[in-house]
């Protein structure tokens, strides 16, 4: 079961990381301001934003959806 939900694991725990991240920046905003700190949170939080994207990236272009267009069999001919 693990294996058909291990996409939508990947992002969803990415996702949790990234709003952990985000909140503890909030808060050494509002302790420290701008300070190195800040600026550390800011570099995980872009590392973790940088794989979530690519990780969506990945997962759209290894897709197995496919479109078949099947041509029409209603043409005139002159």
């Amino acid at each position: 079961m693990i294996r058909k939900y291990k996409n939508l694991i990947y992002a969803s725990l990415n996702i949790f990381a990234l709003s952990i991240i985000n909140t503890i920046k909030g808060g050494v905003i509002m302790e420290c301001g701008y300070n190195h700190i800040f600026w550390i949170c800011e570099l995980i939080s872009l590392l973790f934003m940088i794989s979530l994207l690519y990780f969506l990236y990945r997962t759209i272009n290894e897709g197995k959806c496919t479109t078949i267009k099947r041509e029409s069999s209603d043409e005139v001919s002159d």
